[in-house]
């Protein structure tokens, strides 16, 4: 899972890349208020894992041209040394 914030706006962003009970690819986005309950979601079925990838970096660009912090919470369909490998261009 992604997570971006902007603590001056206290505002969040996070995207998750997840299988669902068919086999397919979902790309899950979340976004709100820090410490907020409310908040929206959206879920969009991707064609393939390398798919999802490529639009969570174009998610990353955005998040860092609005002047967001990033961070990977937690990864578990990956080896770690393949997250490891690829958290530069995810994250920064």
């Amino acid at each position: 899972m992604w997570r971006w914030t902007n603590p001056e706006k206290f505002r969040y962003y996070q995207a998750d890349l997840v299988k669902d009970l068919f086999g397919d690819w979902t790309l899950i986005t979340a976004w709100g208020g820090l410490g907020s309950r409310r908040g929206q979601a959206r879920s969009t079925s991707v064609p393939s894992y390398e798919d999802g990838l490529a639009r969570i970096e174009e998610i990353a660009k955005r998040r860092r041209q609005h002047g967001e912090r990033s961070a990977v919470l937690f990864c578990c369909w990956r080896h770690s040394s393949e997250l490891e490998e690829n958290a530069g261009g995810v994250t920064d």
